[in-house]
């Protein structure tokens, strides 16, 4: 009934900003996934994982960044590049609501979390968590989630091709998708709060206690290859079938045999 109920309701969520699920976020804390999987560690939500060597409250702050630019020059918004005009756009617009004139808003999961595009190398994930152990080759590392941002490697990016580009950024998406699972619902309606009109989202998180009750989230937990397979079957789902105008509720049968919520 939970993943039945939350997965229903996602579309609603980010039209009006009042409905019980409004949107989506992460709770976990330290590195998490990335454009090929990953692997992140489990923890209270709003507890960071200090750094090794930190010295806790004592540690000044300061700017940091990359190439003489700080951190926030290279934060993006996803749905204003030129790869998701071109290619995703219209993906999404394609996934047609029962209703008919009523947009579905899938898109708005992107706004959920901070977009980096910067030149970064990023840690590999294990061939095993990706689950491409098979694979003799060494894998290449595009981008990496934690729980509010996602960092995208420039360097890489910078010699994709945009329709490369789109399907990384889906890869994204798919994946923020995936997790809610792992979500309270009065935490889908704080984050949602960023991208709804003022006040909006005030009956969401009054209400969204009760409902964490009804339908609480699974356990946290590290994802596994089967996971990451998951992620990587819907995105491919995307890509083939919604060229063209699908129903949602064939989107919907698909998400629920993949495992998401």
């Amino acid at each position: 009934m939970k993943a039945w109920l939350k997965t229903l309701l996602i579309p609603a969520l980010t039209i009006a900003g009042v409905n019980l699920l409004d949107g989506c976020a992460q709770r976990w804390e330290g590195p998490g996934q990335s454009s090929q999987g990953g692997q992140p560690p489990v923890g209270p939500p709003g507890q960071s994982t200090p750094a090794s060597g930190a010295k806790g409250t004592s540690d000044s702050g300061g700017g940091t960044g990359i190439d003489g630019k700080v951190f926030e020059s290279y934060i993006v918004d996803p749905t204003q590049l030129p790869a998701y005009k071109q290619h995703l756009e219209a993906l999404f617009a394609n996934i047609k609501s029962e209703t008919p004139g009523k947009p579905t808003h899938y898109q708005d999961i992107f706004k959920f979390k901070t977009w980096y595009v910067a030149p970064v190398e990023l840690d590999r994930i294990s061939k095993d968590v990706l689950g491409v152990s098979f694979i003799k080759s060494n894998t290449q590392q595009i981008a990496r989630q934690t729980p509010k941002e996602i960092w995208i490697d420039k360097r890489v990016t910078d010699a994709m091709g945009s329709q490369d580009l789109a399907e990384l950024l889906l890869h994204e998406w798919v994946m923020n998708a995936y997790l809610l699972k792992f979500v309270t619902v009065t935490e889908l309606c704080r984050a949602s709060a960023l991208i709804t009109e003022e006040r909006k989202g005030e009956g969401c998180v009054q209400a969204g206690h009760l409902m964490d009750r009804a339908m609480p989230p699974e356990s946290t937990r590290p994802l596994n290859d089967q996971d990451n397979g998951n992620i990587r079957f819907v995105t491919g789902w995307l890509l083939q079938n919604a060229r063209r105008p699908v129903a949602e509720v064939d989107f919907i049968r698909v998400l629920f045999n993949k495992g998401f919520d």
